[in-house]
């Protein structure tokens, strides 16, 4: 009858790089969450692993910027 879908995780935190999504983000939870105290509990560690990694880009730039230029060459590639 049905097909499986295949998924993968998805890690909001790795996509959250600015304080201005953050924000966003955080305001998007509070609408959607209602009065649910899990849900925002969720946003918040989210964010807080986000922002941890937004710490060590800026500690560790030498090691962002290598990513960065794979991503674009991957990008011109047509591969990302």
């Amino acid at each position: 009858m049905g097909k499986n879908t295949a998924t993968t995780p998805y890690d909001v935190a790795k996509h959250l790089r600015t304080s201005d999504e953050v924000s966003a983000y955080l305001e998007a939870c509070r609408e959607e969450a209602g009065d649910d105290s899990e849900f925002i509990d969720k946003a918040l560690e989210d964010i807080a692993l986000a922002q941890e990694r937004m710490s060590e880009a800026r500690e560790h730039p030498d090691v962002i910027k290598p990513l960065s230029e794979l991503r674009k060459e991957l990008h011109q590639e047509g591969l990302l």
